[in-house]
């Protein structure tokens, strides 16, 4: 009988191991959620910013940890800059995306480093998603995803009026997270007329276009989405200009 008893406490310790999230990502949470709150979290930054880089390689192990901790930061860290850096966000904003105030791991990286580099899998900021870096950092070849996920695109949030609402993430909800901020993001920026066979999608399609297959990819995103009837044939796509507001209210629902 105690045999047994030691077989099933173990069997459910290994099984809480396994279901727990790694520290990090929890961090990430709570760090962004005490910010979202107006409270103090200066004690997840800071522990977050010693953390043992191993350690944040070992844990990070797979794409949808990756997703799930770096969508986090970067959303987080877009407001701090917002409140730290308004003035070169309004005046020099491409300054302020490559500002290197983000400290996590004995590291520094800024908001194109985050997205462009680790999310979007070392791609060239103005490459239109067609070109990747020829020399990523080591640092950056350590912590970037496996696989780019257009979907990326539906997470971030730059503090702009058109950003895509404000959110955090859960590794074992990502993929429904994702998916549901995709819907919600596709369908309340895109207009079809049906008159014309004609989408208006936001800008992000087009500066990132590769990411979404061109433009066949984005029709396939738009009828997955609802954006366009599934029957629609070689409807035409417009981007419409994108509005730099600063919007730091714009939080998931």
């Amino acid at each position: 009988m105690k045999s047994y008893l030691l077989l099933f406490i173990g069997l459910n310790i290994s099984l809480f191991s396994f279901c727990s999230e790694p520290e990090i990502i929890t961090l990430s949470q709570d760090m962004f959620l005490a910010q979202r709150m107006g409270q103090d979290y200066s004690d997840f930054q800071s522990e977050i910013e010693h953390y043992d880089f191993n350690q944040l390689k070992e844990e990070l192990k797979n794409d949808t940890l990756k997703k799930a901790f770096w969508l986090n930061m970067y959303n987080v860290y877009v407001q701090i800059g917002l409140e730290a850096y308004d003035s070169l966000y309004l005046n020099k904003r491409r300054k302020f995306f490559n500002k290197e105030f983000i400290a996590i791991a004995g590291k520094s990286f800024s908001l194109n480093d985050i997205e462009h580099g680790i999310l979007r899998k070392s791609q060239k900021l103005w490459g239109l998603g067609r070109l990747r870096k020829w020399f990523p950092g080591k640092t950056e070849k350590a912590l970037r995803v496996a696989e780019l996920d257009y979907r990326i695109h539906f997470g971030l949030n730059c503090g702009a009026k058109s950003c895509p609402p404000i959110a955090y993430y859960e590794p074992e909800n990502l993929e429904e997270q994702l998916d549901q901020a995709g819907k919600i993001f596709v369908i309340s920026t895109s207009e079809y007329d049906n008159a014309r066979n004609l989408v208006f999608v936001s800008k992000i399609f087009s500066w990132y276009r590769g990411d979404f297959g061109g433009k066949k990819g984005i029709r396939k995103i738009l009828k997955e989405y609802g954006a366009i009837p599934k029957s629609a044939s070689k409807v035409k796509i417009e981007f419409q200009d994108y509005d730099w507001s600063v919007e730091t209210e714009n939080y998931a629902k």
